[in-house]
C-alpha cells in the first residue's frame, strides 16, 4: 500500500517537523538581531552556527561561526562546528584543519578526534580515520557514537568482523542510538543478508520515523529486492518528511533522489506515466538548486546535482520508450549524456 499523505502518522511526521522549523526559524530571528556591541554577541553566533548546522545550512553557519572565530580564534567547539559546515560543503582540507587546531586546544575531547576521523574518512585517508575513532574511544569508551563511526569505516573498508563488533557494542551501549541501526543495515546488505538489513533500517526507522535518508534507503532496499510496491511506499514517505520548505530550506540534492526513485519503481511496476511525474519534479527541484549554489561554496555539489539531473532525464527517456514514444525518449537520453 501506498503511503498516504494525508494519514494520521503522515500528519504527525509533518507536524513534527514544522515545530523544528519554527523554533529553528525563531532562534535564526532573535539571535540575528543581537548586534555586535552587545555583551552576548558571541553567545549569539555561537547558537546561530549551531541553529545553521541542525538546518544543514552550511553556508550560514560558517558565516556565523567564522565571525565568533574572528572575536574568540581558540574557540574548540567553534573550530569543530566550523569544520562540520566546510565537511559538508566538501572543504575537506579545510575542515581537517578545524579539526586539527581544536584537537591542539583541546587534546582529551574526543568529539573533536570523532570529528576529524569522519573528515578524513570522507577524505579518503582511512588509515588516518581509524587512527582517530580508535584514539576515540580510547579517551571515551563508553561513548556509543564512537563505536558507530569507527564500526561504519570498517564496513566501508571491508573489515566485517571489526564493524559487527563495534557497531553491536554502539548498541549495546546506547539501544535507542538509531544511526548504529542504519550502519549495522549497511553491513548486513554488504554481505547480502537483506532480511537482517531491513529488520535494522525498521529499528532505525520506529526510532527515527521523520528521517529521510532511512525512509529512503529503505525505499531502495525494498527495489533492490523487487518488491516494487513496498518501494513506493518507502520512497512516498522520504517525499513526505524531506525538509524542503521557505525560508529555511536547505535545499540539499539528496531530497530530489525520492522523486527519482520512487519513478524507477512506478516504471517497474507499469506506470511510466507516473515516472514521468516524479522525474519531472526531481529535474524542477534540482534546477532550482543549480540557481541558488554559489560556485565557489558548491562545486562538488554543482556535480552532485547534475548526475542527479542525468538520472532524471534518463528515467524521462526509459519512460518514454515504455510508452513507444521514441523521439522524446532520444532527447531524453541526449540530455542524460550531456550531464554524465
Amino acid at each position: 500500500m501506498i503511503t498516504d499523505t494525508n494519514s494520521r502518522e503522515g500528519k504527525a511526521r509533518q507536524l513534527l517537523k514544522f515545530e523544528m522549523e519554527l523554533e529553528a526559524g525563531r532562534n535564526v530571528r532573535f539571535y540575528s538581531e543581537i548586534s555586535p556591541d552587545k555583551p552576548n554577541y558571541p553567545f549569539a553566533l555561537q547558537t546561530l552556527g549551531q541553529t545553521y548546522l541542525g538546518l544543514e545550512s552550511w553556508v550560514m553557519a560558517d558565516k556565523a561561526l567564522s565571525q565568533l572565530l574572528k572575536l574568540s580564534p581558540d574557540h574548540p567547539e567553534a573550530l569543530r562546528n566550523r569544520g562540520s559546515a566546510y565537511l559538508a560543503l566538501k572543504h575537506y582540507q579545510q575542515a581537517i584543519d578545524d579539526y586539527a587546531q581544536a584537537i591542539m586546544i583541546d587534546p582529551l575531547n574526543s568529539e573533536n578526534f570523532v570529528a576529524r576521523g569522519k573528515g578524513y574518512a570522507e577524505f579518503g585517508e582511512f588509515g588516518l580515520a581509524l587512527d582517530d575513532f580508535t584514539e576515540a574511544i580510547k579517551l571515551n569508551p563508553k561513548s556509543s557514537d564512537d563505536y558507530k563511526f569507527r564500526g561504519y569505516l570498517s564496513v566501508q573498508t571491508g573489515n566485517h568482523s571489526l564493524a559487527f563488533s563495534d557497531l553491536n557494542r554502539a548498541i549495546e551501549i546506547s539501544p535507542l542510538n538509531h544511526e548504529a541501526y542504519l550502519k549495522r543495515a549497511n553491513a548486513y546488505i554488504g554481505l547480502g543478508q537483506t532480511t537482517l538489513a531491513m529488520e535494522d533500517l525498521e529499528r532505525a526507522i520506529n526510532l527515527a520515523p521523520t528521517n529521510s535518508d532511512y525512509l529512503y534507503n529503505r525505499g531502495s532496499l525494498h527495489f533492490a529486492l523487487s518488491d516494487y510496491n513496498s518501494a513506493i511506499e518507502g520512497y512516498s514517505g522520504a517525499i513526505l518528511v524531506s525538509p524542503l520548505r521557505e525560508p529555511y530550506a536547505n535545499f540539499d540534492p539528496r531530497h530530489a533522489r525520492p522523486y527519482v526513485g520512487r519513478g524507477k519503481a512506478y516504471l517497474q511496476f507499469g506506470k511510466p506515466e507516473q515516472a514521468i511525474v516524479d522525474a519531472n519534479r526531481a529535474l524542477r527541484l534540482l534546477s532550482e538548486m543549480l540557481k541558488l549554489y554559489h560556485p565557489d561554496y558548491y562545486s562538488d555539489y554543482k556535480l552532485t546535482i547534475e548526475n542527479q539531473m542525468a538520472d532524471g532525464f534518463q528515467l524521462l527517456g526509459d519512460s518514454y520508450a515504455r510508452l513507444g514514444d521514441h523521439v522524446l525518449a532520444e532527447k531524453e537520453y541526449k540530455q542524460a549524456l550531456e550531464l554524465r
